[in-house]
């Protein structure tokens, strides 16, 4: 799971390098819409390629949903009306259990870690157009706009890499750990785009920003998987997803709306920053008291290892002492 996280941070951080020189490209010397048929054509190549994966993608047993199935069955007892209701119903059992299960399972707000840095980084598409802009020249708008999401997929190309060689698959907490310093990876970012004053130092910035962001976006999945139970996985994961989009989406939102108000860039950049600040902040102290993935029960078996290993060696001298 460990390395197919990685491997999987890799592509997308090679899509994103390569996808953005060529779409800059695409756009300078064929417009606009040739960019759309090329990604047109891949989406339509990548559901051909997906349609022949084989693969059992069931993660849990049909017994692991009994509150979901008796609310099912209630409305079904209903008649005609049960059976236009049971989506409905379906649905309220199914996302009443997780949240009931978040609020008990001792790690309920890991499930908002990357909406945290979804909040964080939620402005960069905002704020890349504006930094890109050549006032008057709009292929050279293009190409800096390519250039800046190559640098992008330069940094989530790094930041899963670093993170593999210092995470632990056995040490949830370890992962956590390079959750956190991903905010300070977005922090510096930040700070440094809000002093960010030429095109090179633009580029520089996006890169250590999405190192954080990447190392945040694939870890954090990669906690969940990890502790939590498979039956409730989906909806976790599920729920981990809507907040990610909610937080990403209202951040993009105010910053277009706060940038058409006259504030400036380099304003909305240090905001973000300090948003980058709190969640660092938070997340540390969150780590800290040892909560959510650090928790002892998450983390206990390489150190029984350790300790059965260190008895077996222990019990071995003992006995050649006894022989001898």
């Amino acid at each position: 799971l460990k390395q197919a996280t990685t491997i999987n941070g890799i592509v997308w951080a090679l899509m994103i390098t390569i996808g953005g020189i060529i779409a800059g490209k695409t756009e300078a010397y064929f417009g606009l819409e040739a960019c759309y048929v090329i990604d047109s054509v891949t989406y339509v190549i990548s559901a051909f390629v997906l349609w022949f994966i084989p693969g059992q993608y069931k993660v849990s047993s049909n017994d692991t949903l009994p509150v979901m199935k008796d609310k099912s069955k209630q409305s079904l007892k209903m008649g005609l009306l049960g059976k236009m209701c049971q989506p409905f119903t379906s649905f309220c059992a199914m996302f009443n259990g997780v949240v009931i299960y978040l609020f008990k399972c001792g790690f309920g707000l890991v499930v908002f870690l990357r909406a945290s840095g979804s909040a964080s980084w939620g402005a960069y598409d905002v704020l890349n157009a504006v930094y890109a802009h050549v006032a008057g020249d709009e292929d050279a708008t293009s190409n800096r706009l390519g250039i800046i999401f190559s640098c992008i997929g330069i940094g989530c190309f790094v930041g899963p890499l670093g993170a593999n060689l210092v995470t632990a698959s056995d040490r949830p907490s370890t992962q956590q750990v390079v959750c956190i310093s991903g905010f300070v990876f977005i922090l510096f970012g930040w700070l440094g785009f809000s002093q960010a004053y030429s095109f090179l130092s633009i580029c520089i910035y996006s890169a250590i920003r999405s190192t954080g962001a990447s190392i945040i976006f694939m870890n954090s999945s990669y906690i969940l998987q990890q502790i939590t139970p498979p039956e409730m996985l989906g909806r976790v994961l599920a729920m981990e997803f809507t907040m990610e989009v909610l937080a990403e989406s209202t951040v993009a939102f105010w910053s277009g709306r706060f940038m058409d108000m006259g504030v400036s860039k380099y304003t909305i950049a240090f905001t973000m920053a300090v948003v980058s600040a709190t969640s660092l902040f938070f997340w540390s102290t969150y780590h800290m008291f040892g909560l959510g993935a650090a928790q002892k029960r998450f983390n206990q078996t390489a150190e029984v290892q350790e300790k059965e290993k260190s008895d077996f060696d222990t019990a071995s001298t003992c006995s050649s002492v006894v022989c001898e």
